[in-house]
């Protein structure tokens, strides 16, 4: 079954976020800190380092996601997946630098700034697009014949679901943390757990964007 696989590489993903979250923002003790970390430090490196780190994780958990987003039932096969790891990891700077342009935009780039879940939703779905017309030939003999991408109105629903799911992950630890009455777990949930969990709000929509794709096809 696909579904345990999909599982696998987000949480694969949410991993790799929240141990490079935990090493920038949680690892440098500081006493003055909640978190033991020297103010400023992490944020300086997690701005040069957290971004690229998003576009080439996602990048790769697409390449060997694909055929399941496109109706198969397994990974990418690893001597086809090497043939397109460095144009995922192109296509994940690619959807970096598009997302970097799109927090400039007066409140929804406020918005998508804040949010870890709406930028890999963003991330994944550039990269999806400029990974599915080179995996599968017939993406792009369909696209020439009609539509086959989700248009604006629905892509907007799919961010819609997206900023959903985050906040609802977001909210649901917060809450956890106001109860547990913790200061230090309040600031690392803030800081390390929320937004690494907050990406699984992001790749779940991908995935019905894919699907999207696929009843098209």
């Amino acid at each position: 079954m696909a579904h345990w696989q999909v599982w696998v590489a987000a949480f694969t993903y949410v991993l790799i976020e929240l141990g490079f979250l935990y090493l920038t923002f949680g690892s440098v003790r500081d006493e003055a800190d909640p978190l033991g970390r020297e103010k400023g430090s992490g944020c300086l490196f997690y701005m040069l380092g957290g971004n690229l780190l998003h576009g080439v994780l996602m990048g790769l958990t697409v390449v060997f996601l694909l055929p399941i987003m496109l109706g198969s039932s397994s990974f990418l096969p690893l001597s086809e997946a090497g043939e397109l790891a460095f144009t995922a990891v192109k296509a994940g700077v690619v959807a970096v630098i598009a997302v970097t342009l799109l927090s400039f935009i007066p409140i929804a780039g406020r918005l998508i700034s804040k949010s870890q879940g709406l930028q890999a939703f963003i991330e994944g779905v550039i990269i999806f697009r400029i990974l599915a017309g080179r995996y599968d030939d017939d993406i792009l003999d369909a696209a020439e014949n009609g539509p086959v991408y989700p248009g604006v109105l629905t892509s907007l629903f799919y961010l819609l679901i997206s900023t959903a799911l985050v906040y609802a992950i977001l909210y649901g630890f917060n809450f956890l943390a106001l109860v547990l009455r913790n200061e230090r777990f309040k600031s690392l949930v803030s800081e390390v757990i929320g937004p690494a969990l907050g990406v699984l709000g992001g790749i779940i929509p991908i995935f019905m964007y894919s699907a999207f794709v696929m009843l098209a096809l």
